[in-house]
């Protein structure tokens, strides 16, 4: 990739940017390691720890803007009741997840706004770790307790299968701890490992119960639009809530700004109120730069929109004895 040395905002004080692809993240920090890359595009939370010592490297973390969730097929019947669902949320431990899955390089998640958008409502009542409340709610909701005719299997009151693509460790370690979760509340969550192939496919055709993936959540509205909106052909787990679209509607068409906050809290109380899924978490990730360069960027933000204002270090000249 190279400059565009007539740019609007000036000639970028780096010519020229080579792409290097390596098979793990540890291979790449190798080659950094020897002077070979100057720049990681992403350091997950297993591999920071070997690079945040490194006196050579400087590592800029940011909250990515994906949130990860455990995605309700709404068409499944015993997916319809909004209670069920409710009750499902209160039965996972977010905080504990995030320490597990990500080594607490992340925060906890509640639904699919991004938490670092302009017209987030942080004040949003959020689901808190309450088994007590769940199993309330399964009640509420006349879920019967299913006796189990198998002498290994556990009696549960609701029985559902998740699919997750193989390969995907990190997406099947928040899986895991999910399970771990809704099987104190008399919950049997199954998992089912497909290729990335086959997972793909059976979203789009809805042909699954429960499904553990990431979604894109940030820096706009546009995303989470076409996956909860119930005219969208993306939305295809047969979430429909008046509310939301309404919300949703109301975000595209505002003409102030006090106008699309308020579409916007009402976008966040409406998921609350009738959640699509578990919304997880939102894990940090990292960009590693050598110290050769000097990086101009917010702190805590993705310095990756901000390379064209790179410069390089200045080595001072050696003066003879």
């Amino acid at each position: 990739m190279t400059a565009v040395p007539n740019h609007y905002r000036g000639k970028p004080s780096i010519d020229r940017v080579v792409l290097k692809a390596y098979p793990a993240v540890r291979t790449a920090w190798a080659a950094m390691m020897r002077g070979e890359v100057d720049f990681l595009y992403e350091v997950g939370p297993d591999a920071l720890e070997f690079i945040e010592p490194e006196l050579s490297v400087k590592v800029f973390p940011f909250l990515r803007n994906y949130v990860y969730a455990l995605v309700f097929n709404s068409k499944r019947s015993y997916f319809t009741n909004s209670r069920v669902r409710q009750a499902l949320n209160f039965a996972v431990n977010r905080p504990t997840l995030v320490e597990h899955a990500f080594r607490g390089k992340g925060v906890a998640a509640n639904g699919s706004a991004w938490p670092l958008h302009w017209a987030y409502d942080a004040s949003i009542p959020q689901y808190t770790y309450d088994p007590s409340r769940a199993t309330a709610l399964l009640d509420a909701a006349n879920v019967p307790s299913i006796q189990s005719h198998s002498v290994n299997s556990v009696p549960s009151r609701l029985r559902f299968v998740c699919l997750i693509p193989q390969n995907f460790a990190l997406w099947e370690r928040m899986a895991l701890l999910i399970q771990r979760d809704l099987s104190k509340i008399g919950v049997d969550m199954q998992l089912e490992e497909v290729s990335f192939n086959d997972f793909n496919k059976r979203i789009t055709e809805g042909n699954f119960d429960a499904v553990m993936m990431e979604m894109v959540a940030g820096n706009s509205i546009s995303r989470p639009y076409f996956f909860w909106h119930s005219g969208s052909r993306i939305n295809t787990w047969g979430y429909k809530n008046e509310s939301v679209d309404r919300a949703l509607d109301e975000i595209r068409r505002s003409p102030t700004e006090a106008s699309y906050r308020a579409a916007f809290r009402q976008f966040q109380l409406s998921q609350i109120e009738d959640p699509p899924a578990i919304f997880v978490a939102l894990g940090n990730i990292a960009r590693a730069v050598s110290t050769r360069f000097q990086v101009i960027a917010p702190a805590n933000s993705d310095i990756l929109p901000t390379i064209s204002d790179w410069r390089l270090v200045e080595v001072p000249a050696r003066t003879a004895n």
